[in-house]
């Protein structure tokens, strides 16, 4: 049975994205400015204090009880999926 490799300018996906120009001035620039700011708050004072305090109890949990609490895995499944938006 023989195969043909792929040629190098075919590709099993493409991707086309048209540039928008219209809408966007400095006025809605500034606005998605404030816009983001709450969420950089919540996503880095999250990622720091609330995460460091919690993560020791859970560790308490898992040495002792030799089970994960379904709420940490909860929050921590809802936060990577918020930071990967956001870091996107």
């Amino acid at each position: 049975m023989t195969t043909t490799a792929p040629s190098p300018t075919t590709y099993p996906a493409r991707l086309n994205i048209d540039f928008v120009s219209s809408g966007r001035d400095r006025l809605t620039t500034l606005f998605r400015a404030i816009i983001l700011a709450p969420f950089v708050v919540v996503f880095w004072g999250f990622k720091g204090t609330f995460t460091t305090l919690i993560s020791f109890p859970v560790m308490l949990l898992l040495l002792f009880r030799q089970k994960y609490p379904r709420w940490w895995f909860d929050f921590n499944l809802e936060y990577q999926r918020f930071s990967t938006r956001f870091m996107s």
